[in-house]
């Protein structure tokens, strides 16, 4: 029977193709696909958590991130950050999250790490490449620098 998540809808399992392996040549899981295994109401609060407790999470390695692209169609908004999470790191959200699923997700995460070092999943199956660029990389690029300096400008403004 599938984990169910606070919303009530049945939880997708982990698998191969959720780790991304071109982040530093080690195998990481996006942060929205995890907080969703986790049955998060609202995925992107992972990243709270995960900034919260950056100190702990780097001492599993280096935190990935990647700007993430706006989906407004009017432009609206400001670009997100994105988070690539190893082993460690993602063993360490799911222990903090307290969710209702996170002893599950822990032990798909553990399965999934195990059968990837031991070469039982097909090389095929992960993702290769990053997400295709902006159709517009100058307003995501102009989006990205002003976060930046914003964040820079506003040492103690919460994100």
């Amino acid at each position: 029977m599938a984990d169910m998540g606070d919303n009530g809808q049945a939880l997708p399992a982990l698998s191969i193709s959720d780790l991304n392996t071109t982040v530093n040549h080690e195998p990481r899981v996006l942060d929205l696909t995890l907080a969703e295994r986790l049955g998060f109401d609202r995925p992107r609060n992972i990243r709270k958590l995960i900034e919260r407790n950056r100190v702990e999470l780097e001492s599993h390695g280096e935190i990935c991130s990647t700007v993430e692209q706006n989906t407004d169609l009017r432009g609206r908004g400001r670009p997100g950050k994105a988070y690539y999470l190893n082993e460690g790191q993602a063993l360490v959200i799911c222990a903090l999250s307290r969710t209702p699923q996170a002893a599950a997700v822990r032990h798909a995460l553990i399965t999934v790490y195990m059968e990837w070092r031991r070469g039982q999943l097909g090389a095929p199956q992960l993702q290769t490449e990053l997400p295709p660029p902006s159709p517009e990389p100058t307003l995501a690029l102009m989006a990205a620098l002003h976060a930046a300096m914003d964040w820079l400008l506003n040492p103690g403004r919460e994100y």
